[in-house]
């Protein structure tokens, strides 16, 4: 048998045009009044970027501008008795929801293309209303490139801004909502590094960083809406064409091919769908998971939160139903055990509002941790795990901090200290109502270690526990009633 020869090494690649330029100048464009609904935002640009106005457009520069201006000029605007209406109307899947304070804010994937807190809905500088996002950016910025072009009689890009936060950063920073006449991508994939290695990566989002760059001469508190970005690489500003993507382009992915720059806007930059790694935060994706429709799943606070709120979450969590057994009357028994009121369990009945102050679980409940004895699958109680006794008496503390609630901010329970200790107890002796009791304790625990993702909750145990006998039982107060 004839060995292959290796293959030769593959030719150097040649290196791609250099994008280093000199230097760049980012100009304000000033003159620019207040713009209303109605207003001609064309001509008022057109004033100021003339050769005679204030900030006179060249060949190859690109106008950035804040999309607010064009939500103004469109009458984009809504009562902020509305807003809860406009952002579900502005949504296409909603991300996540987070309470500050008393208002909840929802992240969603909005219909003008980003992920963003409110689909972008804004009252800073608006002073008619809140101003929602144009529908199209991209189409939005064609009409506005070609019409500059065709009345200044320069090549000019133009790309509509907006301020965004970005993952794993603190702060904001500005965006291309929408571009036009702009490489909105630098795909450097093929080409050679300083060193000489291939480069098989990276892929530069263009436009953001005109769109970052400009916001550092624009501003909310001093009028200038808009700027110009000069000395970019030639070829920066590119023919203004059809806005569809190339059919090359991956989904979710910034490009697969060479971006054609005539041919995609802003929209391309945006990574969603089966690209999209962050689709929902580590709270939602389990609780996803575990079966909890969207209208069901609690809000977290932005900020951190006491651990007794945690853990109340959990439970509530733990003891919602997934949409698919809604209707299976066989489990009822269990939740009837977990919770008399049908919510999710606390001490005494249904679990509270979670952002209410308040303990959580009581380690001191009397009644045994788990009955050897007991028939069916009773849980290890050296498991560890999530939290709380339905049946057990009284409130739930930390054993090793009584008093107040612990700081938030504290990164767990001081070494040595019990764990808080979780009884869920079958509506019956039979296997299926032990069956159900296994599984909800580890729909528990799984809650539970959701809330421990971003900070690690006390030691929690949960156990599956017999139910008492008949004359140990607490009466019913609706049977007394």
């Amino acid at each position: 048998m004839n060995t292959p020869l290796p293959a030769p090494p593959p030719a150097p690649l040649p290196a791609p045009s250099s994008t280093a330029v000199p230097g760049l100048a980012v100009l304000p464009v000033t003159g620019l009044d207040e713009v209303r609904a109605g207003d001609d935002l064309v001509a008022l640009l057109a004033a100021a970027l003339h050769g005679d106005g204030p900030c006179p457009a060249r060949d190859g520069d690109v106008l950035c501008l804040a999309s607010k201006l064009v939500s103004k000029a469109q009458g984009l605007v809504v009562d902020p008795s509305a807003k809860e209406r406009a952002v579900e109307a502005a949504t296409v899947r909603r991300v996540a929801r987070r309470r500050h304070g008393a208002v909840v804010t929802s992240v969603v994937e909005s219909v003008s293309g980003p992920v963003m807190a409110a689909a972008g809905i804004d009252a800073s500088n608006a002073p008619d209303g809140l101003l929602l996002l144009p529908a199209d950016p991209d189409a939005a910025a064609r009409a506005l490139c070609g019409a500059l072009r065709e009345l200044l009689g320069v090549e000019i890009g133009v790309i509509l801004s907006d301020t965004c936060s970005r993952i794993w950063r603190t702060g904001v920073t500005d965006l291309a909502l929408g571009a036009a006449g702009v490489q909105v991508l630098e795909d450097l994939r093929g080409g050679i590094d300083d060193a000489g290695r291939p480069l098989g990566v990276t892929v530069r989002a263009l436009a953001d960083e005109i769109a970052a760059a400009a916001d550092l001469v624009k501003g909310k508190a001093t009028r200038v809406p808009a700027a110009l970005v000069r000395g970019l690489p030639t070829g920066t500003v590119a023919p203004l064409g059809g806005m569809q993507s190339p059919a090359s382009t991956v989904p979710g992915e910034p490009c697969s091919a060479p971006a054609q720059p005539s041919a995609v806007g802003a929209r391309t930059l945006v990574r969603t769908g089966e690209g999209d790694w962050f689709r929902r935060p580590s709270l939602e994706s389990v609780w996803q998971a575990l079966g909890l429709g969207e209208d069901d799943e609690p809000i977290a606070a932005m900020g951190p939160e006491p651990d007794h709120v945690r853990i109340a979450r959990a439970l509530a969590v733990a003891a919602t139903r997934r949409d698919d057994d809604r209707d299976d009357e066989d489990e009822q028994d269990l939740l009837v055990a977990l919770s008399p009121a049908g919510a999710a369990p606390t001490v005494d009945g249904p679990v509270a509002d979670p952002a209410a102050p308040g303990p959580v679980a009581d380690p001191a409940a009397p009644g045994p941790v788990a009955d050897p004895a007991a028939p069916g699958p009773v849980a290890d109680p050296a498991e560890r795990g999530p939290v709380a006794d339905p049946a057990a008496p009284g409130p739930v503390a930390d054993p090793a901090a009584p008093g107040p609630v612990a700081d938030p901010a504290e990164r767990g329970p001081a070494e040595g200290s019990a764990p808080l200790l979780v009884h869920v107890v079958p509506g019956g002796d039979d296997p299926a109502s032990w069956m159900r009791a296994g599984a909800r304790a580890e729909r528990i625990r799984t809650a539970l270690a959701a809330e421990s993702i971003a900070r690690p909750l006390p030691p929690v145990r949960v156990v599956v526990r017999g139910p008492a006998p008949a004359a140990d039982r607490r009466p019913d107060p609706q049977e007394d009633a």
